[in-house]
């Protein structure tokens, strides 16, 4: 058996998935954790370094959210907490094209370090 057929197999079902909105929702979700909880992550220093946590208790809440309370497509856009220096939490996350993303950095909004 070839294990390198296999593993480029898993590869592109985990692309295909994360295509898909649930997939989406899902990757954003854990890449959250990771910037909020992982001391190795390179963004750490500037979310859970910073004391900024993740409110949402699993990735199945974050879905929910984002698809019932939301109503909103993430896929192709940012994550952006509206006050920057609030957790991840309901009502405090919209979803930015990254020209949006700059705009609200342009401003004052938002510092370069925020930025997702």
């Amino acid at each position: 058996m070839n294990t390198s057929k296999g593993k480029e197999k898993g590869k592109r079902a985990d692309v295909k998935y994360r295509s898909t909105l649930i997939g989406n929702i899902r990757r954003k979700y854990y890449c959250m954790l990771q910037r909020c909880n992982d001391e190795n992550h390179p963004a750490f220093s500037r979310y859970g370094g910073k004391g900024i946590k993740c409110e949402f208790t699993s990735s199945q809440d974050f879905v929910n959210y984002v698809v019932d309370e939301l109503g909103a497509d993430p896929r192709g856009k940012e994550t952006h907490r509206i006050d920057v220096g609030g957790n991840y939490c309901r009502g405090n996350i919209e979803f930015l094209t990254t020209e949006e993303h700059r705009q609200k950095h342009k401003t004052g909004c938002i510092s370069s370090n925020d930025m997702v």
